[in-house]
């Protein structure tokens, strides 16, 4: 991935809470499903947080980023087994204005908080969404990432994965038509922390993280947290 860089981590919080697309109650978390409704997609295999690094060595903690390398053109992509966008939807509103990517009410019913804070990355700009208020809440977070500044899309995910770098790599079921796979480092889904990367276009992806709260950790339901929420992003982003 011609040295990508990783997508910013957030500090780990005692945990987090992402509830259900529909009204779901909290306590129910821990029996999810796919939690989706329409086109969202299910795990074909749970995995766990995204972490992209300025392409560490395999084995390494997520390293310092470094300066993106130059764009691919899209003709030239995928590559590395990457899917191929087949129906590309641009972003590039969303990639200057992040925190729209997920509507206040949504916000507000997932991670129990509506307003997000914008983040800086060298690959991008993303927006997280952090309650860390005394309910079931607690320590929940949403962060959505957006990767302008590499314009390698899926490739680089998968490219990384050829040299053995993740812990874990997993593809997923489209996610509202999107390709996409759940990957990390280190494997963080014993405290209900997990990362998808979204294709957008083959230049363009969008990476979701979210974090259980501190009462719901469970293992087994990290990863389709992260596909659920990924799906709400995805509907914004379509929508325009």
């Amino acid at each position: 991935m011609g040295r990508r860089p990783d997508r910013p981590r957030p500090a780990l919080p005692e945990g987090s809470d992402v509830r259900r697309h529909t009204l779901v109650p909290l306590l129910a978390l821990v029996t999810l499903a796919a939690c989706t409704t329409g086109e969202a997609g299910t795990p074909v295999g749970l995995s766990t947080t995204t972490t992209r690094t300025q392409d560490p060595a395999p084995g390494s903690k997520t390293s310092e980023p470094s300066t993106p390398s130059a764009p691919a053109s899209s003709t030239e992509l995928p590559t590395d087994g990457a899917p191929k966008v087949k129906n590309p939807v641009d972003v590039s509103k969303f990639a200057n204005d992040p925190c729209a990517s997920l509507p206040p009410e949504r916000a507000q019913v997932l991670v129990g908080t509506p307003t997000g804070k914008r983040t800086e990355h060298p690959t991008g700009a993303g927006c997280r969404w952090f309650n860390n208020s005394p309910d079931t809440f607690n320590g929940s977070s949403i962060d959505v990432h957006f990767f302008s500044q590499t314009s390698k899309g899926l490739t680089a995910v998968y490219r990384a994965n050829k040299r053995g770098e993740w812990a874990y790599f997993e593809p997923v079921a489209d996610i509202n038509g999107m390709p996409a796979v759940t990957y990390d480092k280190r494997d963080n889904r014993d405290i209900g922390m997990c990362g998808v990367d979204v294709g957008m276009s083959d230049t363009m992806s969008i990476g979701v993280i979210t974090q259980q709260s501190l009462s719901k950790r469970n293992r087994d339901q990290a990863c389709q947290v992260a596909v659920m929420v990924a799906a709400e992003v995805v509907k914004t982003l379509k929508a325009g």
